[in-house]
């Protein structure tokens, strides 16, 4: 129990930082005296920290364990979040938050890679339930940017205290971890147990990551721009609209976790982006304040379940190592990396409409994809196990 506790905790923290981190930008800007469009490279910085450093993360926790690597990933965040609450300038801010990507993004993938263990064969569940802690995290980030009295650089500190209590509590579980393998097999780095990056059918859950999660991530990365641009609502009601999202989508996972134990992970997949379609049209373009709500909320649950069902659907069809774990949450990282860029120019130059209509083609293909990956057919529990968190 106590790896569950320290792998929820870990997903809803690191959530808090993500959105406090986005919605501190002004601050970050006005303190290293820089336009807000420079300020904002400290996101570029968090991507490639990254993208570059999970796939190194899982290789090594399949080496020497999923704790404890978790355990140093942690303290990397710990590390990244105090130094970016003291950096004074542009390229502190950029080494900072570097290090915050290279580490946050290598905890998520680490806890997916740990989480099939304390839920033996229900990984659509597990990765569901998971994940609505982060969604937790994500509900409070927005909310915690109202108070006034709390700078930016107490909140980032204080949450780099925290994933340093997290890292020494998984470093304690690290003796529950069994590496699975003691060398790569043939010396080459893609290989993995029980699959091969060459020949496994990975590629199409892949794509679907990176798909889904640009999505994801322009959505609520421009969501408060949207929501505040000129003639539309002010910065209250689009924290209100940012918490809707998150907190949609936190009550969606926990219903698609109950759905993955009995529906075929790829069809709950399908249905799920297939309903995120229009409700994320609706969610950019209406214009009425409560429609606009209703549809961010609807838009949350439709989209809720698709990141760890696209998780627990590779994990069953090409096994659970932390490389692949790792594969998969890096290829949701340069996603989120090109995608909203590309969202943000499209809504400059083509029009809100026609990027919000891009966002939608892009989404459209995560509703076949998963199905197209060869492997065992990924259930829930059907043909399973039902069991409790094992550590």
């Amino acid at each position: 129990m106590a790896t569950c506790s320290l792998a929820f905790l870990a997903l809803a923290v690191d959530a808090v930082v993500m959105l406090l981190t986005a919605g501190s930008l002004p601050a970050f800007a006005a303190a290293y005296r820089v336009p807000q469009d420079v300020a904002g490279l400290v996101f570029t910085a968090n991507g490639v920290g990254f993208v570059l450093t999970v796939p190194l993360a899982g290789v090594l926790a399949d080496r020497y364990g999923k704790r404890a690597v978790a355990a140093v990933s942690a303290l990397v965040v710990a590390l990244g979040l105090l130094l970016f609450s003291v950096s004074g300038n542009l390229a502190a801010g950029l080494c900072a938050a570097a290090l915050i990507g290279a580490g946050g993004g290598s905890v998520e993938s680490l806890v997916t890679a740990i989480l099939p263990e304390m839920y033996p064969g229900r990984e659509g569940f597990a990765n569901n339930f998971a994940q609505m802690f982060f969604s937790v995290g994500a509900t409070l980030g927005p909310l915690l940017l109202l108070p006034a009295g709390w700078p930016w650089r107490l909140r980032l500190a204080l949450c780099g205290v925290t994933f340093a209590l997290i890292a020494a509590g998984l470093w304690r579980q690290r003796g529950s971890d069994v590496p699975e393998r003691r060398g790569l097999r043939g010396g080459a780095w893609w290989a993995a147990p029980g699959w091969d990056l060459r020949r496994s059918g990975v590629w199409p859950s892949v794509v679907a990551m990176i798909l889904y999660t640009g999505v994801e991530v322009a959505l609520w990365g421009w969501l408060f721009a949207v929501v505040t641009r000129p003639g539309g609502a002010g910065p209250v009601w689009a924290v209100a609209e940012l918490s809707g999202f998150w907190c949609a989508m936190g009550v969606g996972r926990l219903v698609t976790g109950v759905l993955a134990e009995r529906i075929d992970l790829a069809r709950l997949i399908g249905i799920e982006a297939a309903l995120g379609v229009p409700t994320l049209l609706l969610a950019l373009l209406l214009h009425s304040r409560v429609g606009a709500l209703t549809a961010v909320i609807l838009c949350g649950l439709a989209l809720s379940g698709i990141w760890p069902s696209l998780v627990a659907h590779g994990q069953v069809r090409h096994g659970q190592s932390a490389s692949l774990a790792a594969l998969l949450v890096a290829a949701g990282g340069a996603g989120s990396l090109a995608v909203p860029a590309a969202f943000g120019f499209a809504s400059a130059h083509l029009g809100l409409p026609a990027a919000a209509a891009g966002l939608a083609v892009l989404l459209a293909p995560v509703a076949v994809l998963p199905a197209l990956a060869p492997g065992r057919r990924a259930r829930g529990r059907s043909d399973s196990q039902a069991g409790g968190p094992a550590a």
